[in-house]
């Protein structure tokens, strides 16, 4: 397995959309891998919803963004392999949107987005799917704002 400290690796979730049912109170988890399959361990992994942060990880500790106290879950087992996977409790109608997954090694960012969107049906049916989305400098302000005030 190549090491952590590689610079050569990408963002990717599944290349087609998944449907997924989801129900209010469940969780939920937003695909994201390294590729190649490079350990993540000594990374720093940021995810956001929209532009308020859901979590940190860095220097091996998770920081919980604010809005989602309690209710995030970044399976650090899985970091060895590349997996940046993130799990959210407590299904909310409100969590749907654009997430965003950014994974720092050295002076490389990669950075993917994600989004949640209805589909139609009896359940609450989500989409996830990779989306080419830019992100404004207004939006990467706020973004930086959140993370400054995550863990408080």
């Amino acid at each position: 397995m190549a090491t952590a400290s590689s610079n050569e690796f990408q963002l990717v979730v599944p290349e087609t959309a998944q449907r997924t049912m989801i129900l209010v109170g469940t969780e939920f988890s937003i695909p994201c891998h390294l590729s190649p399959e490079i350990s993540a361990v000594d990374m720093e992994i940021r995810w956001f919803k929209e532009t308020d942060c859901v979590c940190i990880y860095k220097n091996r500790e998770i920081i919980e963004g604010r809005v989602f106290k309690g209710r995030v879950n970044l399976i650090t087992e899985k970091l060895e392999k590349g997996d940046v996977s993130l799990s959210l409790k407590n299904f909310r109608e409100s969590d749907r949107g654009d997430y965003v997954c950014q994974v720092t090694s050295g002076v490389k960012t990669e950075e993917i987005t994600v989004t949640f969107s209805w589909a139609f049906g009896g359940f609450v049916w989500l989409m996830k799917e990779k989306v080419n989305r830019t992100w404004t400098e207004n939006e990467k302000l706020k973004m930086e704002d959140s993370v400054l005030m995550a863990g408080e």
